[in-house]
């Protein structure tokens, strides 16, 4: 083969692997931004104890109500 041609096909390769390389740059940047997002909303949900604390004040108010209108 002639050195032209061997030459013409590395450039050819070396473009194809340096664009595979941007368009995997960019879907990284997009799984960075959707785990920053899930880190905000996750970040912004109550904790445990809070869930639990809600649960049982609910709970007694439901039962205080419901033994207030049946002792009336």
């Amino acid at each position: 083969m002639e050195p032209e041609i061997i030459l013409a096909r590395h450039d050819e390769r070396i473009s194809d692997l340096e664009e595979w390389r941007r368009s995997q740059g960019k879907t990284l940047e997009k799984i960075n931004q959707k785990l920053d997002d899930i880190e905000r909303i996750y970040g912004s949900r109550p904790t445990w104890a809070v869930t639990i604390i809600l649960s049982i004040l609910s709970t007694a108010t439901g039962t205080m109500a419901i033994f207030i209108i049946t002792n009336l």
